[in-house]
C-alpha cells in the first residue's frame, strides 16, 4: 500500500513543477542591470573658506565630510577658496595648490605634504675624461735638464669633462636652502629632497639629460690624403670641386670657407661641403684630378651625445728625456735618470656631436697633423728633441641626420731635392760634376676628411 501511494504522488509533483516553470516562462525577462549591484555615484564636494588658516581650513573640510586628513608639521599659511560639487582630487588641489602643498592617498588617510623626495636614474659611466672631452692632443718632449717642450699642440684650452661633477653643480643651482640632493655615479640614481612646487622643474631638466645623455650618433669617417705638386702653392682648388660636385648633381650646398680662407685653398683652414649621400665616387674622382689620392683610413665608430670620438693614425715615436738631480752635503753626487716619452707623428681627429631637439647634429669637429722635421741634440746632455711641423684647426658644422660634410684645408709643404747624373760621365772623380745636377721641387700634403654622422634611434 505505500508504494503504491508514492506512485501516485510523484506524477503530481512532476505536474506541478511544469506548470510552475510555463508560468515563469510567460514573465517578462528582468534586466540585468537590475540583477547587478549598482555602482557608487562619485562623491563631491564643496566647501567655503576666507583667509583661514589652512591647517584649521583642512581640519574642517575633513570634519565636515567625514575623512581622515593629516598634514605635515611644515604646512603653513592661509587660504581662501570656493568651489562646489568637485571630486577629492580637484577639491584638494583648490585648497594646496596656492601653496604649492600636495597631497597622497594610503588606505582612508590622506597626508598633505610640502617637501617631495624622487629618484632619477641616469645611466651613464662613473668616469672622468681627460684630455680627449676638450679635444687636446698633445705632441711634446722634454730633453735634457731644459724644460722647454720640443713640440706641443693643444686644440683647445679646458682639459677635463666630469659628467658627474656636472649634474652636481645644476643641482646645487636649483636646489633650494632647504632641499637636498645625493648623486650616486656608481649606481647612476640621483635622489632629491625638494620642495614640491620646485621638484617639477628640477625633474624636467634630470629626465631631459637623462634621455639626451644615452643618445648615440654612429660616425662614418673617411680621411685622405692628396698629394699636388709645386704648381698647386695653395693646395687643393676646392672652388673646382665644388663645380665638379655640381655638374654631377650630388652637392646639397655652397661652399663654405672662414673668413680667412681663400677659394684656392688655405693652409689650416676648415673648407666644407655638404652632399648628399651616396656621391663619394663624384667627391674622390675630383679629388684625384686635383693630384695623387691616398687612402689613410676609413674608421667607423660610435659615440654618446656630447661625447667626443678621437681617431689616431700614426705612429709613436720614443724620446729619451734624462733628468739629471744633485744631492746635497759636502760631496754632491750626479745622478741622471732617463725615461723613454712617446710622442704621436701622423693624424690626429676629434669628433663632439650634438644630437639637438629639431633632429640636426651639430659637429665639432677638430683635424691635427704632424711631421717630424729633425731631432735636436742637447749639447749638455746629449738628449735629442723632436722638431715636429703641427698642423691644426677647427670647425663647427651642423648638418642634416645622416647628411656628409668634407673637410679640407690642411695643407703641409715638404721640400726635396733629387739628384740627377749621366750614367758614367757623371761617375768620374772631379770631372763628373759637370755631368750632375740637383733639382728642387716642393708638394703639398693636404688632409681631407669625409665624415657622416647618423643618430642611432
Amino acid at each position: 500500500m505505500q508504494t503504491t501511494r508514492v506512485k501516485l504522488i510523484l506524477p503530481a509533483l512532476l505536474l506541478a513543477l511544469g506548470l510552475a516553470t510555463a508560468a515563469r516562462a510567460n514573465e517578462a525577462p528582468v534586466p540585468t542591470s537590475e540583477l547587478l549591484p549598482k555602482q557608487d555615484e562619485p562623491r563631491l564636494f564643496s566647501f567655503k573658506a576666507v583667509d583661514l588658516e589652512i591647517k584649521q581650513a583642512l581640519a574642517l573640510f575633513a570634519e565636515a565630510n567625514d575623512l581622515n586628513i593629516l598634514p605635515d608639521r611644515d604646512v603653513e599659511g592661509n587660504v581662501t577658496t570656493t568651489f562646489k560639487d568637485l571630486p577629492l582630487e580637484t577639491a584638494m588641489a583648490a585648497l594646496l595648490d596656492a601653496h604649492g602643498y600636495y597631497f597622497t592617498q594610503q588606505g582612508g588617510l590622506i597626508r598633505v605634504r610640502n617637501f617631495q623626495t624622487r629618484l632619477f636614474r641616469i645611466d651613464y659611466i662613473n668616469t672622468i675624461r681627460v684630455g680627449s672631452g676638450s679635444n687636446d692632443v698633445q705632441f711634446s718632449s722634454r730633453g735634457g735638464d731644459d724644460d722647454s717642450e720640443g713640440s706641443s699642440m693643444s686644440v683647445t684650452a679646458n682639459a677635463t669633462i666630469d659628467f658627474w661633477e656636472s649634474i652636481r653643480e645644476q643641482l646645487q643651482s636649483m636646489i633650494s636652502e632647504e632641499g637636498s640632493y645625493t648623486v650616486n655615479s656608481l649606481a647612476g640614481v640621483v635622489s632629491v629632497t625638494e620642495r614640491y612646487a620646485r621638484m617639477a622643474q628640477i625633474a624636467q631638466v634630470l629626465e631631459q639629460i637623462s634621455e639626451a645623455v644615452v643618445r648615440q650618433v654612429e660616425l662614418e669617417v673617411e680621411i685622405y690624403e692628396v698629394v699636388t705638386d709645386d704648381t698647386q702653392q695653395l693646395g687643393i682648388d676646392w672652388t673646382a670641386i665644388q663645380t665638379s660636385l655640381n655638374s654631377a648633381a650630388t652637392a646639397t650646398g655652397s661652399l663654405i670657407l672662414p673668413t680667412n680662407a681663400t677659394a684656392g685653398g688655405a693652409s689650416g683652414a676648415a673648407i666644407a661641403i655638404d652632399y648628399s649621400r651616396g656621391a663619394e665616387g663624384a667627391l674622390l674622382e675630383a679629388l684625384s684630378q686635383q693630384g695623387e689620392l691616398k687612402v689613410l683610413s676609413r674608421p667607423k665608430l660610435r659615440t654618446l651625445n656630447n661625447q667626443p670620438a678621437v681617431i689616431r693614425v700614426g705612429q709613436d715615436l720614443p724620446v729619451f728625456r734624462q733628468t739629471v738631480t744633485q744631492s746635497t752635503g759636502d760631496n754632491p753626487i750626479l745622478a741622471t735618470e732617463e725615461e723613454i716619452v712617446n710622442i704621436t707623428i701622423g693624424t690626429v681627429l676629434s669628433i663632439t656631436p650634438q644630437i639637438s631637439v629639431d633632429g640636426m647634429i651639430t659637429l665639432d669637429v677638430t683635424p691635427a697633423v704632424s711631421r717630424l722635421l729633425r731631432n735636436e741634440i742637447s749639447a749638455v746632455t746629449g738628449a735629442s728633441a723632436p722638431v715636429i711641423d703641427v698642423r691644426q684647426s677647427s670647425s663647427i658644422v651642423r648638418i642634416p641626420d645622416g647628411a656628409t660634410v668634407v673637410l679640407g684645408g690642411l695643407v703641409q709643404t715638404q721640400s726635396s731635392a733629387v739628384k740627377r747624373k749621366i750614367p758614367l760621365l757623371g761617375d768620374i772623380p772631379g770631372l763628373g760634376k759637370a755631368f750632375q745636377g740637383t733639382r728642387s721641387f716642393e708638394q703639398n700634403n693636404e688632409l681631407v676628411i669625409v665624415l657622416t654622422p647618423t643618430i642611432i634611434k
